[in-house]
């Protein structure tokens, strides 16, 4: 009887040992792994060196705030190579540019888009034109260049120093908005009449 309780006090204690052992590797490489990616994360950015040009992508989804995003989201963005943001917010991409203006190092401003889709709202271009004119106005330099001019990245470069296009480029413009003509008027002095269906005041 003397031996039972000892061989089941012995297992009792190595359990708990291997357990306590097994949980300190686990916290640690649990630290390890949250070290790294909290010391990659607070990387800061590429090394501006001097006469150097900031560029711009026209194409980039301006947000007027961060998406929210999950967890596995957030580890997939910070442990994946690419480091290119699909989207910025408003407020960094003007505080980026007034940036830009002030630094010394920075001469110009490069526009440019790396694909046709642009879904900006014109509110947000408007901001983001303004914040180029303060750069332009400081005696900074703006180059746009583009294959395929939309008018939303044409309303952006139109405030560049010079606006280049890829000679096998293309440049369409429709204007930024249109109405269609209500012709009940006109249509009523040739006798012709028209019946409008509508719901509501409008």
């Amino acid at each position: 009887m003397r031996d039972f309780f000892k061989y089941t006090f012995a297992s009792i204690l190595g359990t708990i040992v291997g357990l306590g052992v097994l949980g300190a590797l686990s916290l640690g490489g649990l630290l390890i792994v949250v070290g790294t990616i909290a010391t990659s994360s607070k990387d800061a950015g590429p090394t501006v060196e001097n006469n150097s040009m900031l560029v711009f992508d026209l194409s980039m989804n301006i947000t007027d705030s961060q998406p929210i995003s999950t967890t596995a989201e957030a580890l997939s963005r910070t442990l994946s190579e690419d480091s290119e943001p699909s989207s910025m917010t408003l407020r960094q991409v003007v505080e980026t540019i007034d940036a830009a203006r002030e630094d010394d190092r920075i001469l110009g401003i490069y526009l440019h888009s790396s694909s046709s889709s642009s879904s900006n709202g014109f509110a947000t271009l408007r901001e983001v034109r303004e914040a180029l004119e303060r750069f332009r106005d400081a005696g900074k330099t703006i180059i746009a260049y583009d294959q395929d001019w939309t008018e939303r990245e044409y309303y952006l470069a139109s405030v560049a120093d010079e606006i280049l296009i890829n000679p096998l480029g293309i440049i369409e413009m429709n204007g930024l908005s249109s109405e269609t003509t209500f012709l009940a008027g006109g249509l009523e002095k040739y006798g012709v009449g028209v019946q409008v269906t509508r719901v509501g005041k409008y």
